[in-house]
């Protein structure tokens, strides 16, 4: 996820005008936080001690099992019957909880490739960081970002060069990583497409104009895009057909490779909601012209046929810009851009030959960086003319050794008028960006002229035209179909909206301190005579303290209405054009737009639906942004008829537009219906094409999804749905950049506000988009720092991914960077390297989901949506996803996540469904089962707790509070850490009340020293602070209710989560423990709680010369050990006689002898204790006795 404009994007339409008043604060900077009482506290790096806080028991099928030899036992992870994950040799359940590694995090140096200036270096810290994440609970890693730039960020030897050479430095770090996850029974989720950029070396069209636009790794364009999806499988191919010299295995054949993901975040959907898949020629930094013009295509009616170009500067316009030229021998030639006698546009190409030594080739001229794939047929057109009848020879070929040709040679005869030449080809070999186009000019001296070329597929393209051809087949079919339905008089609104009667009714406020004068302008109109003249003389940094407005306006909800205007400055600027109430409490009713005025007269529209009814509705411009004159004429709102095909638009002009989302409230229902239709089955066959080509071409055996849409569309979960599993991402309070630019050190801002008080706000979002038959993944999660209550959403999403059943969780990220593997402070917004809260909530949360110890909700419910709300639903909401959808035309409320496991069962149902999905009310919301409780009964210290037979807890507003669950009760000091996460969970698979291991964790904030925020605590910009990273103390007492209180020991742990000291708690009954905590005292954030393992009950069972011995189960034991001496009744055990997994042995063959007595100890035993020896045991002429040690 980290570095991609997408996600900030995202937050930034969000949150809207909250950020922006965020970021208006962001300069002025307070003392940093007091911390006074705070404790450092930092989790060693590369600590994989068996320690409390050890969570690695959650990656093995059973106690002492090899973790090297786990993976392979298991075979491949598939799908079963019910759409979840399972292990091929064993048929169980399989679940995983990951993180990320991206960047430089994902190829740390290695034994056989250690560090380099600047590297991180520690050889063996591939080994030390999979030992770790294992401790953490973490059963698999996200390799993320690899293919992202070269050493040490990504995998790539020269990727100014070309984006195909992988570097056998990286790549043999990565074996080793992947290798070392492998021995600690860790999976891989293998990304392939996710911040590679390609580059003109790698034959990829115009590919520098992505790099001057807003569109990062050319997405959108990957998706169809032949040369990309060309290069895409080639990539998959040497990552899957690789062997790990380290497993022996390719990596198709090796079942760590959980899952391969084909792109990131990279779908139509995505760029559309983004307006990010068309070209605008007045915006530079849009989707490049040749990729939008790709994607409208060709159909075979187009009078004009295609004139796509995969040359670049193909009429010398630039002069020779991207052209090369060539003499050896003694050849000799000049080459220019000639301003005359061109065949099209204003220069051609003259190459004038002034000496030849009769060989062709030792003046050359061409252009390379080209690409061709294998048995594809070519166009090449080119115009050419010489100053005397002659030939030349043309090639297509290679641009290396062997220098072959690629499908083309030919010699040419050339006259002394320009020719137009044309010449198709079959290339005869595939090969990005080593293809060339050249002509050997030198066999005699003459002067060459060329221009005009054009280099493409022979077959046009379809793209968007050619998919409405075989749609309908003609223009006038489509007309019909995207006609209006029961248009309506589009009667005008407003009254004298030209101001040709003077102000009236129009109403005009400045609101002090700003000031502005309003006046009918003759001087200056553009429709009559008149004009609205605003000038304002004092702004205050509140726009609408300025405002010209026509109130008493009749608005029907759901009616479509079309708000126009023609508007100039004296200074250029935004303005802003509304539609609202005319009355409190002044809402918006569909339209809060912005017009950028130029200092002429341009005219702007609007298309908006109303959001509600109301008969006294205004339409509103806010004009206090800046000291200067504003103009505004011709202001005209009427009822808005959609358009269907608009006048002039046709497939033999081959000019019918993809609409854009800010235009589709303009369009009629099924023109947008198809333009979405299009753009799903196109991506639908790209990523059915990238699984066949890796799991059937290269013999993958790792499950493969397309990309996690984090919009959650219903057109994308139905192109994933075809896939292997369904996949999003989720962030809560992601940075955004609202006025700088994305991922600068300063000019960020967050919200900082606590999920507790938006109940199931992004989660009910993310369940919605989960289908039935698929596992689910929510590949990225995170909270991200500073955000002062982020220990909650561990705790949510492992809660909440248990409730849904979903099969795998990933944190998002562990590092970036390799060098902040063993940070003591924290070093961005979504690590967990160097911030130990979130760190130590990983073991936490991983034992609530691998664990499962809360339920999933015993209901389930189906969701079902017919193709046409696939497309429908685009129109709700910011982006068009599917929660947006039910809750706005359904009618469905976020708490119905709470009432069951949420599966959307049908996508092509053939008719629209109203879900009647159990819902808890509030504002106490209960999850079916009852084990979940969210409690925003006070809506600014909201709660939320777990209740199940393995793990408690709370997280939320805990001062001053009393929160009490079945075992666990805590009461927050009213004057002590306001926010805090407390949980108590079960260390041995064992009920609370039976468990011999507790762990009791109290999580607060965290900050680095010397950390300084803005006033409104939204931004640090580049204020971090270093280390160490303080934790907030918390004051609070916990009271337990457990059997046999009085034998529980309570200790403080260290940061490895080792035995610390001990503490005294208070008995309060037999049942009931109570603890005064104090974080700060003891310099903790987590407790063990610890009962004795009780001794073992043994029995015995004579079998002629053989002893068979059993006994009673022990409670959090997981192997017993049993001591023997032949002769010596009262023997000091050393040494176990054998350990045991199971409750019986047989000793075999010591009865008998009456030269030895066998005398016999057990205990109970785990890693962290022992119980006392059960009664002993001894053999006397066959009659056994017992007595205590």
């Amino acid at each position: 996820m980290s570095l991609r404009p997408s996600l900030w994007l995202l937050t930034l339409l969000f949150c809207g005008l909250t950020l922006a008043g965020a970021g208006a604060e962001a300069g002025a900077a307070r003392p940093h936080t007091d911390t006074t009482g705070w404790f450092a506290f930092t989790i060693p790096w590369a600590d994989a001690s068996r320690t409390y806080t050890d969570a690695s028991d959650l990656l093995l099928d059973a106690p002492g099992q090899d973790a090297a030899t786990l993976i392979a036992s298991r075979g491949f992870v598939v799908t079963d019957a019910n759409g979840h994950f399972i292990f091929s040799n064993t048929g169980q359940r399989a679940r995983f909880w990951g993180t990320n590694l991206t960047f430089s995090a994902a190829f740390p140096p290695s034994p056989d490739f250690p560090a380099g200036s600047g590297e991180f270096s520690d050889a063996q810290a591939a080994q030390k960081l999979a030992a770790h994440l294992a401790k953490l609970g973490f059963n698999a890693v996200r390799l993320h970002h690899i293919d992202s730039g070269d050493r040490p960020w990504g995998i790539w030897l020269d990727r100014d060069v070309d984006t195909q050479q992988i570097d056998p430095v990286q790549l043999g770090r990565l074996d080793y990583l992947i290798y070392q996850l492998k021995q600690h029974g860790i999976y891989v989720d293998l990304n392939l497409h996710v911040s590679r950029e390609f580059v003109l070396g790698d034959g990829v069209t115009a590919a520098d104009s992505f790099a001057a636009g807003d569109i990062s790794y050319n997405k959108g364009a990957t998706l169809y895009d032949p040369i990309m999806i060309g290069l895409q499988q080639h990539y998959a191919a040497q990552l899957l057909h690789h062997v790990n010299p380290y497993t022996g295995l390719r990596y198709a054949d090796d079942p760590v490779i959980l899952t391969t993901e084909t792109t990131n975040e990279d779908s139509f959907f995505l760029s559309w909601v983004f307006d990010q898949i068309n070209h605008d020629p007045t915006d530079p930094a849009s989707f490049p012209a040749f990729y939008s013009q790709e994607l409208d295509g060709w159909s075979d009616l187009a009078v004009a046929g295609s004139s796509l170009n995969r040359l670049r500067n193909p009429g010398f316009e630039n002069n020779l810009t991207d052209w090369w030229t060539y003499t050896s021998g003694t050849a000799a030639a000049t080459f220019t851009a000639a301003a005359s006698g061109a065949y099209a546009g204003s220069k051609a190409l003259k190459a004038q030959v002034t000496q030849s030594d009769g060989v062709g080739w030792h003046v050359q001229v061409g252009q390379s960086d080209l690409a061709l794939q294998q048995g594809k047929s070519y166009r090449l057109r080119f115009a050419v003319r010489a100053s005397q009848a002659t030939t030349i020879q043309g090639y297509v070929m290679r641009d290396a050794a062997p220098w072959d040709t690629l499908g083309w040679s030919q010699t040419l005869n050339v006259g002394t008028g320009w020719s137009l030449i044309t010449v198709e080809f079959v290339a005869t070999a595939t090969t990005y960006g080593q293809a060339r186009v050249s002509f050997d000019l030198g066999q005699a001296a003459r002067t060459i002229w060329f221009d005009a070329f054009e280099f493409r597929e022979a077959e046009p393209t379809p793209g968007w035209h050619g998919w409405l051809r075989n749609l309908y087949g003609s223009t006038a079919a489509i007309q019909t179909a995207w006609a209006p339905v029961d248009p309506a008089p589009e009667t005008e609104m407003l009254s004298n909206g030209s101001f040709e009667t003077g102000l009236s009714p129009w109403g005009t406020s400045a609101t002090a301190p700003a000031a502005a004068t309003f006046s009918n302008d003759t001087t200056t109109a553009s429709a009559g005579t008149r004009s609205l003249r605003v000038a304002v003389s004092q702004v205050d940094g509140t726009n609408w303290h300025v405002q010209a407005w026509q109130g008493g306006l009749g608005l029907q909800a759901g009616q479509t209405y079309r708000l126009s205007f023609d508007a100039k400055a004296s200074v250029a600027g935004e303005i802003g054009a509304n539609v609202m109430q005319n009355h409190s409490p002044w809402q918006g009713l569909g339209l809060w737009g912005g017009a950028d005025l130029t200092t002429a007269w341009q005219s702007f529209a609007f298309v908006f639906e109303a959001a509600a009814t109301d008969a006294d509705a205004r339409v509103s411009f806010d004009l206090g942004q800046a000291v200067r004159t504003i103009w505004i004429d011709n202001v005209s709102l009427k009822p808005h008829n959609p358009w269907g095909l608009l006048a002039g638009e046709s497939l033999e002009a081959n000019n019918i537009a993809r609409i854009r989302r800010s235009e589709m409230a303009a369009y009629t229902d099924q023109r947008l219906r198809d333009t979405l239709r299009f753009y799903e089955e196109t991506q639908r066959a790209y990523f059915t094409a990238m699984r066949a080509y890796i799991q059937q071409i290269l013999g993958s055996n790792a499950l493969n999804t397309g990309t996690a849409s984090y919009i959650d569309s219903l057109a994308d979960i139905r192109s994933m749905a075809d896939l292997d599993f369904v996949d999003t991402h989720t962030y809560s309070d992601h940075p955004s950049w609202p006025s700088t630019a994305p991922w600068s050190p300063t000019g960020w801002v967050i919200d900082n506000d606590p999920w507790v008080n938006a109940p199931f706000t992004n989660l009910f979002d993310v369940a919605a988009s989960a289908v039935q038959g698929k596992p689910f993944t929510v590949t990225e999660f995170n909270q991200p720092f500073p955000n002062r209550y982020a220990v909650e959403a561990p705790i949510l999403m492992a809660t909440i991914a248990n409730l849904q059943d979903w099969d795998a969780v990933f944190q998002f990220d562990y590092t970036s960077d390799q060098n902040d593997v063993d940070a003591e402070q924290v070093t961005g917004f979504f690590a967990l390297a160097g911030n130990p809260l979130a760190t130590a909530l990983m073991p936490v949360a991983s034992r609530i989901f691998l664990g499962q110890q809360t339920a999933a909700a015993p209901a389930s419910s189906s969701l079902v949506f017919t193709a046409q709300e696939r497309y429908d639903s685009a129109r709700y909401g910011w982006s068009g996803g599917v929660g947006e959808y039910l809750r706005e035309a359904k009618g469905v409320q976020r708490a119905a996540l709470f009432g069951s496991r949420l599966r959307i069962g049908d996508l092509d149902a053939a008719t629209p469904a109203a879900p009647a999905l159990p819902t808890p009310a509030g504002p106490i919301y209960v999850s079916g089962g009852g084990q979940l409780r969210w409690d925003v009964s006070a809506p600014t210290r909201g709660l939320y707790s777990f209740d199940a037979d393995q793990a408690q807890g709370m997280v939320g507003f805990l001062n001053g509070r009393t929160v009490a669950l079945s075992r666990l009760q805590v009461t927050g000091a009213a004057d002590t850490a306001h926010f805090a996460a407390v949980t108590l969970q079960s260390g041995d698979g064992e009920p609370l009340a039976e468990s011999t291991r507790l762990l009791l964790g109290v999580f607060t904030r965290v900050e680095n020293t010397g950390m300084v925020w803005n006033a409104a605590e939204t931004t640090l910009d580049d204020r971090w602070g270093g280390p160490p990273t303080l934790i907030e103390p918390m004051r609070l007492t916990v009271t337990l209710t457990l059997p046999a209180a009085v034998d529980l020991q309570v200790w403080a742990l260290d940061a490895a989560g080792a035995l610390d000291h001990q503490l005294s708690p208070q008995v309060l009954a037999a049942d009931r423990l109570q603890l005064a905590l104090d974080t700060g005292v003891d310099e903790t954030i987590w407790y063990a709680v610890l009962r004795p393992l009780s001794p073992p009950q043994m029995q015995f069972l004579p079998l002629l010369q053989n002893l068979r011995l059993s006994w009673t189960e022990t409670p959090g034991a997981d192997r017993y050990e049993l001591y023997r001496s032949l002769t010596q009744p009262y023997f000091n055990p050393t040494t176990p006689y054998e350990t045991i997994t199971g409750l019986s042995f047989t000793d075999a063959n010591v009865l008998g002898d009456a030269g030895t007595h066998h005398f016999y100890l057990l205990r109970a035993v785990n890693d962290f204790a022992a119980s006392e020896f059960a009664p002993r045991f001894g053999e006397m002429e066959f009659a056994l006795a017992a007595g205590s040690q």
